[in-house]
């Protein structure tokens, strides 16, 4: 098999400006099984929420008030999120498993300049298929390739995350607290 890509397409400049992916989001039907696979990859400590219900977002321009429960951890400097859809409210990542997927679901990049980047993305010809009021955006790839590609806002609750797990799983010894609760925090 010969992978063949086209280097001219301008949509591929688009992701590639905005630095390394950050995070690998899978979609999973069930959490703890899940997060027990990963751990006996060696990737923890797990900081899981659960029952959560994103407010303000948008799927494929309708309303969406998804429940679900995720989890986050690192393997270095990559994060690993999980998310186990909970109701069967229209949502990217319930779509995905109710086409029978599960699994990496997303590719995600981290920013401070949202608004800039959402813009760049939709001129470069990206749909938006998802938002979130806590200002997130997935997009599809212009063929329709999978992973969809996730812009995060890197904010006071958003960096708080991202370091409170990377700095988890530098220093988590393998065994002690193999899963933690997450509270809650303003904009989930």
């Amino acid at each position: 098999m010969t992978i063949r890509v086209d280097p001219s397409a301008p949509t591929r400049d688009w992701p590639r400006a905005l630095g390394p992916i950050r995070q690998l989001g899978n979609v999973v039907p069930d959490l703890d099984a899940a997060v027990a696979d990963w751990l006996a990859l060696g990737v923890g400590p797990w900081f899981v929420m659960r029952d959560v219900t994103r407010r303000d977002g948008r799927f494929r321009g309708a309303p969406c008030e998804a429940r679900m429960s995720l989890a986050f951890a690192n393997s270095a400097d990559m994060q690993i999120e999980l998310i186990a859809p909970l109701d069967d409210v229209p949502s990217a990542p319930y779509e995905f498993l109710r086409a029978g997927r599960s699994g990496l679901h997303h590719i995600a990049y981290w920013t401070d300049r949202f608004d800039d980047v959402v813009a760049d993305a939709v001129d470069a010809g990206w749909q938006l298929l998802q938002t979130s009021g806590g200002r997130s955006a997935y997009f599809e790839f212009p063929d329709g390739h999978q992973p969809l590609v996730e812009v995060m806002e890197l904010n006071d609750r958003t960096r708080w995350l991202t370091d409170v797990v990377r700095e988890a799983a530098r220093e988590w010894d393998g065994v002690t607290e193999p899963v933690r609760s997450l509270a809650k925090r303003p904009g989930w």
